[in-house]
């Protein structure tokens, strides 16, 4: 089974505080700790430092390897990355997520 790279970035709200910002990011660790068996490695990622002024507004990117498709729908329906999900969406003003298997066009 082919390993699964996911490209995922956000932008927060306007409102949302710098606080808040590290406490998500800090809670995203925690859900990748807890399910780091489905995962090869990640996330790794941060703020955009490229200076070409294309972020489209997203605060952070990161990217993570699942095992396979099946390691990466098990992560989406665990209960633990649910409730992660279901505190940080209403702090979002948009998000882009792509998952792919290296070399399949």
């Amino acid at each position: 089974m082919p390993a699964v790279t996911r490209i995922c970035a956000w932008k927060y709200k306007d409102c949302v505080s710098v606080a808040q910002r590290r406490d998500m990011l800090d809670r995203l660790m925690k859900v990748y700790t807890e399910l780091r068996d489905l995962i090869n490695y990640g996330p790794n990622g941060g703020k955009d430092v490229s200076g070409l002024g294309q972020t489209h507004g997203y605060d952070i990117a990161y990217i993570v390897e699942y095992k396979s498709k099946e390691t990466t729908a098990e992560f989406n329906a665990s209960p633990v990355h649910l409730e992660y999900a279901a505190i940080l969406t209403p702090l979002l003003d948009g998000m882009f997520v792509y998952d792919f298997v290296k070399d399949e066009y």
